[in-house]
C-alpha cells in the first residue's frame, strides 16, 4: 500500500520556523548521505540563508509531506527581469529535487517534475530545464526522463594539511621574479574598486566563459551592477569575498582568482574562479595567483581545513594545476538538460505504462 504523501507549495521567506525546521531535518539526512565527515550546518545558519531572497532570481518551492514530516522537496529557479542575463538566458530554468533515500521510487519525482512543468508553462518564457545532481538516484532519474547529459564535473577538495607548501612557495617566487621582470603587479580587494570595476567584470565574464561548459546553453554575464549586487548580498549573509588580480605594465587586468569564506562554516574555503586572459597565458599567472591566494587564505583563516572547488572534467589545464596543488576528487556531479515539451511527453509515456 502506497504511503499517503502530499505535495504542497512552500515559501521559505514567509514560512513558520517550525515548518522550516522540519525541512532542515530532511536536509540533515540528505547531507549525511553525501558528507560523512563535515559538521552539519546549524539551524541558525540555514535560517539566515533560507530567509534571504536573491534579488535577481525567483524560486518556486514544493515540499513532500508524510506523517507530518518533510520527505522531499523541489525548487524551480528562474532569472527575473532584473537579472543582467535575463534576455539571453530567460528560457532556461534550474531544477533541484531531493527525496529522502527510503522514500524514493514511489513516483514522487515524477509528480514534482509535473509541478515544475505546470509552473514553467505559467511563467511563459521557459523552454528548457537544467538539473545538476551528485546523487546516483539523480543520475538514474534524469536518464529515465531522457535528459541530455550536458556536462560532467567534479567537486575537488584540497586539505591544507596535505598541501605541498614547498611547491607553492616555488610557484609564488617564480611568479614574483617573472612579474618583476615584466613589471606586472598584484592587486587585492574584497569590494571591487570603482576605477577598475568595468574592466574587471569584462575579464571575469570572458575568463569564466573560457571554461569548458559542455552542452550547457547559458553563459555568464558579469556587469558592474551585478557585481555590486552580489557584494551587497554576500555582505548581508556575512560572507567574505577575497579577490586578487594581476595587472600588466600598462594597467590591463590579465588574470583573476577569488575565494569566499563563510564564518558560519569556518572549516572550509570556497574557491570561485581562476581565469587568465588568452593573450597572457603561458606565463605562469594561474599558478602565481593560486599560490599567492593559498598563502593568504591559510594565514588569515588558520582554522580552515580545506578548500573546495568545482571543475568540469574536461578542463584539463585547471585540473592539472589543482592536482599539483593537492586537490583530490570529492564528489562527482552531472548536469542534465531537458526540453520542456519533450520531458512532458516522456512523463506521459512513463505513466501510460504504469
Amino acid at each position: 500500500m502506497k504511503k499517503p504523501y502530499s505535495i504542497k507549495e512552500f515559501d521559505p521567506i514567509t514560512a513558520e520556523e517550525q515548518e522550516l525546521f522540519k525541512l532542515f531535518e530532511l536536509l540533515d539526512v540528505t547531507f549525511r548521505e553525501m558528507e560523512k565527515d563535515d559538521p552539519l550546518p546549524t539551524n541558525e545558519f540555514r535560517l539566515k540563508n533560507f530567509r534571504h531572497k536573491e534579488p535577481t532570481f525567483d524560486d518556486f518551492w514544493w515540499l513532500v509531506w508524510e506523517d507530518n514530516k518533510v520527505r522531499g522537496f523541489c525548487i524551480l529557479t528562474i532569472r527575473n527581469q532584473s537579472n543582467v542575463s535575463y534576455e539571453e538566458n530567460k528560457h532556461v530554468a534550474y531544477v533541484q529535487i531531493r527525496i529522502q533515500k527510503d522514500h524514493r521510487r514511489n513516483g514522487l519525482g515524477l509528480k514534482l517534475v509535473k509541478k515544475v512543468i505546470q509552473k514553467s508553462k505559467e511563467i511563459g518564457v521557459i523552454a528548457a530545464l537544467q538539473n545538476t545532481t551528485a546523487y546516483e538516484s539523480g543520475y538514474a532519474f534524469s536518464e529515465k526522463l531522457n535528459g541530455i547529459l550536458a556536462m560532467e564535473s567534479t567537486t575537488n577538495r584540497c586539505r591544507f594539511a596535505n598541501i605541498d607548501w614547498n611547491l607553492m612557495e616555488e610557484w609564488k617566487k617564480q611568479g614574483q621574479v617573472r612579474s618583476k621582470k615584466d613589471e606586472r603587479s598584484l592587486k587585492w580587494f574584497e569590494k571591487c574598486p570603482e576605477d577598475i570595476i568595468e574592466e574587471f567584470c569584462n575579464v571575469y565574464t570572458e575568463t569564466m566563459n573560457q571554461q569548458p561548459l559542455g552542452e550547457i546553453e547559458t553563459r555568464a554575464i558579469i556587469t558592474p551592477e551585478s557585481r555590486r549586487i552580489t557584494e551587497q548580498e554576500f555582505a548581508k549573509l556575512g560572507y567574505i569575498w577575497h579577490s586578487v588580480i594581476t595587472r600588466e605594465k600598462n594597467g590591463a587586468i590579465s588574470g583573476i582568482t577569488d575565494m569566499t569564506y563563510i564564518p558560519d562554516r569556518p572549516y572550509r574555503i570556497e574557491q570561485e574562479l581562476t581565469g587568465v586572459k588568452n593573450e597572457y597565458r603561458g606565463k605562469g599567472l594561474g599558478k602565481w595567483l593560486k599560490s599567492e591566494m593559498l598563502h593568504f587564505i591559510h594565514k588569515k583563516y588558520p582554522n580552515a581545513k580545506y578548500i573546495s572547488t568545482g571543475n568540469a572534467d574536461s578542463n584539463a589545464a585547471m585540473l592539472s594545476i589543482n592536482t599539483r596543488m593537492g586537490f583530490k576528487p570529492h564528489q562527482q556531479r552531472k548536469t542534465y538538460k531537458f526540453n520542456l515539451i519533450e520531458i512532458e511527453k516522456r512523463i506521459a509515456e512513463i505513466e501510460s505504462k504504469n
